[in-house]
């Protein structure tokens, strides 16, 4: 919880902070979410993705660039056009 004001809040996390999460996750079940929200929501900002796959990729040192490509390159020339 975050406070303001004497009240507390909720932080609200953007479609694509959602994306990297369940990217980095990399469940089965991620996924599947993924496609969903990629065919649901075709307009995001997918440099901002991009930038936070690769700094997590670099600190982690895992490829989640390529998992999260799988997935979008899949959905844009099959789905989207």
């Amino acid at each position: 919880m975050i406070k303001f004001k004497n009240q507390d809040l909720t932080p609200i996390k953007t479609l694509e902070d959602v994306l990297i999460h369940k990217t980095i996750s990399g469940r089965p079940r991620e996924l599947e979410d993924r496609k969903a929200m990629l065919l649901i929501n075709p307009h995001f900002d997918v440099q901002y993705v991009k930038k936070w796959l690769r700094d997590f990729s670099k600190a982690l040192n895992l490829n989640f660039i390529d998992r999260f490509e799988m997935v979008f390159t899949n959905i844009k020339k099959n789905f989207v056009g």
